[in-house]
C-alpha cells in the first residue's frame, strides 16, 4: 500500500497476492498480483480537516507544500515523495466546536436531577409539615383533657 500519483489524481495505490482458496499454500513462482488504485477525493479530505481540526488538509507532493504549512512524510517514490500538508490550526477553536454538546448534555443531566431531589424534598417537607400539624392539635387536645380533668 502506498500513496501515488496516477494520471493526476493523488490516490493510495493498493496490491495483493492471489491465492486459491482451496490450496492451503502459494504455489511456487511468481503470485499472480492484483492491483487496484483507491483515489482521494476533495470532500475525504475536507470530512478529516473538520474531524480533526486541521485547516487544510491535503495529500500532495513534497515540492508544491508550502515552507510555512505543517507537512508529515507518507510515501510516494523517491522522484515524487507525498506528504501530508495541513496549517495548524489553534486548538482553542476545535476545543469549543466540541466541547459545547457535551458540556450542554452534563448540565441537564445535572439540572434534571437536582429536580428530582427538589421534588423529593418538598415531598418530605410537606409530609413533615402535616405531621407536624397533626401533633400540635393533638398536644392542644390532650391539654384540654388533661386541664379538664384535673378541674373535675
Amino acid at each position: 500500500m502506498d500513496i501515488r500519483i496516477v494520471e493526476g489524481e493523488i490516490g493510495i495505490v493498493v496490491a495483493h497476492a492471489i491465492d486459491p482458496d482451496f490450496e492451503m499454500a502459494i504455489p511456487d513462482g511468481n503470485p499472480k498480483i492484483v492491483r487496484t488504485f483507491h483515489s482521494l477525493t476533495t470532500q475525504l479530505f475536507t470530512d478529516i480537516s473538520e474531524q480533526l481540526g486541521l485547516a487544510g488538509f491535503t495529500i500532495q507532493p513534497a515540492s508544491s507544500a508550502p515552507a510555512q504549512a505543517t507537512i508529515f512524510p507518507i510515501g510516494g517514490s523517491t522522484d515524487t515523495p507525498m506528504v501530508a500538508k495541513w496549517t495548524v490550526a489553534l486548538p482553542a477553536q476545535t476545543i469549543w466546536n466540541q466541547v459545547p454538546p457535551v458540556f450542554l448534555s452534563i448540565i441537564r443531566a445535572i439540572a434534571l436531577e437536582l429536580g428530582v431531589i427538589a421534588l423529593l424534598y418538598g415531598r418530605a417537607f410537606r409530609s413533615s409539615a402535616a405531621s407536624e400539624a397533626e401533633n400540635r392539635f393533638l398536644a392542644q387536645h390532650d391539654v384540654c383533657k388533661l386541664v379538664c380533668i384535673l378541674v373535675n
